[in-house]
C-alpha cells in the first residue's frame, strides 16, 4: 500500500518538455498551448498569466536555409501561443511557482540546500536513492517526449510516454543531437556544449530535474546531492552502498541499487532520428560504468585545478568555443588547462565524464547514469561560488555568436522558456550549497 501511495504521488503535475494536452492533433493544428488553470487559460481570470503569441526567436542565426530542425526556433516551432506568466507564477499553465518561491500567490521564498552525498545520514542516503528509483520507474502523467524516424519530416514526429527521470535524460539527449542546416548534419557544436551556454544550460537542467522530482514525491524540500570529487584517487561513491560497483564488463553489480536501470535513447548514433525506443524496456541497453579503465585516468581533478579554474574572472572569451583562452567556462568545461588558461587539455568536467567510462563517457546519453546528476551538481557548485566571487550578473553574459548559446537564445528543450543569460546569477532559483570540504 505504501508503494502504491508513492506511485500515485508521482503522477502529480510538473513542468516539462511537451505537455500531453498540447500534443493532440487539435492542439498541434492550432499551434496553441494554453491549458486552463483556475478555470481559464493560463489562469488569466486570477492574474496568473495570459495566453499570448510567442515573441523573440532563436532563428535569426545568420543561416540562409534551415530544414526542419525544430530546436532552432524552439519557442515557435511547436506552438505560436503559450502561457506567459506574471510575477512569480510559472509552468506550462502558470499553475506553479518559479523555483525559489512557494505559496498560493508565489510570494514566499523557498530555499533548498544541495548537500554532498556523503554528508547525508544513512537514512537520508537511502531515501535519496529510493527517490531516484521512483522517478525512474513512474510514467509522467502529463508530459511526453518526441520521437521520430526522420528529423527532416515533421509529419513523422510522434509523442510517447516516458518516466520522470527519463524525461530529464531525454532533455540532455535532445539538445546534443547534430544541428541540421539545409538537410545536412553539423557535428562541430551543439546546443549545450563547447560554448557559452555550457554552464548555464546545465544549471537549468538541474533545476528542471529537481522540480520534476519534488513534484513526483510531493516534497518541496527535496534537493539534489552532489559529489565533491576533488583529490580522489578513485571514485569513492562507486560502491553498492551508493552509486554502484561495476563488473569487468562495465555492468553495474547485481547488488547495486541501479543494476536494473536501462538507457533511454540508446541508439543516439542514428543522427536522423529523435530517441529511437523499443516498445519493450527490456530491450534497452543497461547502464555501463568503467571508472578509471584506462592508463591515462588515475585520479580525479585536484583542489588546485578547481581553484585555478576559479581564478579566471571572465565568463567566456572569443571565439566562444573549445579554443577560448582565459575563459572560466572553457576551463570549467574541461577543454583548457586551468593553470594557464591557454593549453589545450582534457580537464575538469570533461575529464570526469571520460574517466568514468561507459554511459557517462557517451555524451548524448550520459544523463541516463544517476552519477551524472552528482557530477553536474558539483560543477554547478563551482559555478555558483565563482559567480559569488566575482559578483557576476546576467548582464555579464558575453556577446556569444554560437547557435543556441547567444545571451537571448532560448534553452532547448525547456518549457516554459528560459534564455541563456537568465541563468548567470545565483540569487533567483532558491538553491544554495553546503560548505562540505569548502573551497
Amino acid at each position: 500500500m505504501r508503494t502504491l501511495s508513492f506511485l500515485l504521488l508521482c503522477l502529480g503535475t510538473a513542468h516539462a518538455i511537451f505537455y500531453r494536452e498540447c500534443t493532440t492533433p487539435e492542439a498541434r493544428a492550432a499551434e496553441r498551448c494554453c491549458p486552463n488553470v483556475d478555470g481559464s487559460p493560463c489562469g488569466s481570470s486570477t492574474g496568473r498569466g495570459s495566453c499570448l503569441p510567442n515573441t523573440g526567436s532563436n532563428r535569426n542565426m545568420g543561416i540562409v536555409r534551415i530544414s526542419m530542425d525544430d530546436r532552432y526556433d524552439w519557442n515557435k516551432f511547436y506552438f505560436k501561443y503559450t502561457c506567459q506568466c506574471n510575477d512569480n507564477y510559472y509552468g506550462y499553465n502558470c499553475g506553479e511557482c518559479k523555483p525559489g518561491y512557494i505559496g498560493a500567490d508565489c510570494t514566499t521564498r523557498k530555499v533548498v540546500m544541495r548537500r554532498e552525498i556523503r554528508e547525508l545520514s544513512e537514512r537520508e542516503r537511502l531515501r535519496y536513492i529510493a527517490t531516484l528509483q521512483f522517478a525512474k520507474t513512474v510514467t509522467s502523467r502529463d508530459y511526453v517526449i518526441v520521437t521520430t524516424g526522420d528529423r527532416l519530416h515533421k509529419d513523422t514526429f510522434q509523442f510517447r510516454n516516458v518516466s520522470v527521470y527519463d524525461l530529464v535524460s531525454f532533455s540532455h539527449y535532445y539538445a546534443t543531437k547534430p544541428m541540421i542546416n539545409d538537410s545536412n548534419m553539423f557535428y562541430n557544436s551543439n546546443f549545450i556544449h563547447g560554448s557559452c551556454g555550457f554552464a548555464t544550460w546545465h544549471r537549468m537542467l538541474l533545476l528542471f530535474a529537481e522540480r520534476q522530482i519534488q513534484n513526483c514525491i510531493s516534497d518541496p524540500d527535496f534537493a539534489l546531492s552532489y559529489y565533491d570529487w576533488r583529490d580522489e584517487s578513485g571514485c569513492s561513491v562507486c560502491n553498492n552502498n551508493l552509486m554502484g560497483d561495476s563488473d569487468p564488463q562495465g555492468l553495474l553489480h547485481d547488488f547495486s541499487y541501479f543494476a536494473h536501470w536501462r538507457n533511454i535513447c540508446g541508439g543516439y548514433y542514428y543522427d536522423e532520428e529523435y530517441c529511437p525506443m523499443s516498445e519493450c524496456e527490456c530491450e534497452r541497453e543497461k547502464l555501463h560504468r568503467k571508472p578509471f579503465y584506462g592508463p591515462f585516468f588515475t585520479r580525479m581533478p585536484t583542489s588546485k585545478e578547481v581553484s585555478d579554474t576559479m581564478q579566471w574572472s571572465t565568463y567566456d572569451t572569443e571565439p566562444f568555443d573549445p579554443t577560448s583562452r582565459y575563459s572560466f567556462r572553457n576551463c570549467l568545461e574541461g577543454f583548457m588547462q586551468p593553470s594557464d588558461g591557454v593549453t589545450r587539455a582534457l580537464a575538469m568536467h570533461n575529464y570526469v565524464h571520460v574517466a568514468m567510462g561507459g554511459t557517462m563517457s557517451e555524451v548524448p546519453i550520459a544523463c541516463n547514469d544517476p552519477f551524472f546528476l552528482l557530477h553536474h551538481a558539483f560543477i554547478d557548485k563551482i559555478f555558483y561560488l565563482w559567480i559569488l566571487s566575482f559578483n557576476v550578473q546576467p548582464k555579464d553574459y558575453p556577446a556569444c555568436d554560437k547557435i543556441g548559446h547567444r545571451p537571448y537564445d532560448y534553452m532547448v528543450p525547456f518549457f516554459p522558456f528560459y534564455k541563456q543569460r537568465d541563468m548567470l546569477t545565483t540569487f533567483d532559483f532558491g538553491v544554495v550549497y553546503s560548505t562540505y570540504k569548502n573551497f
